[in-house]
């Protein structure tokens, strides 16, 4: 299984801003904070992650899911990738939120976007390989 989020990235940034590399593993990153129901969080389970800047451009980003890790917003939360301050928006609604711990692969790179693409979205659902 795979899936694409919109994931933006302002010029000259390596990742999105919602990208950091783990700070003991070597190609593994933490990317956060993803609205997912448990039937995706399920079928994503050791499947595969691209990141776009938009769904008319190729992936920028990419690699396969080691962990799916759930996170609820709030100002207590803090770890050594993420801070309140990072994920704060005061219009959020959904609070429980999912982190994924990927293994970077170049592979991943330069793919193009699949799956729901409506204006507003910015996860493609799962798709099937």
């Amino acid at each position: 299984m795979k899936c694409h989020f919109i994931c933006k990235r302002k010029e000259g940034e390596l990742f999105g801003s919602n990208i950091h590399p783990h700070k003991t593993e070597k190609l593994v990153f933490m990317c956060g904070y993803w609205v997912l129901t448990d039937e995706d969080r399920e079928k994503l389970k050791n499947g595969v992650v691209y990141f776009h800047k938009s769904k008319t451009e190729p992936s920028y980003f990419g690699g396969e899911i080691l962990e799916i890790i759930p996170q609820t917003l709030g100002e207590e939360y803090e770890n050594e990738y993420y801070s309140f301050e990072d994920s704060h928006n005061p219009n959020t609604k959904i609070m429980d939120r999912f982190i994924f711990k990927i293994k970077f692969d170049r592979k991943y790179m330069g793919v193009d976007w699949e799956g729901r693409d409506h204006s507003m979205s910015y996860f493609s659902g799962v798709i099937e390989d």
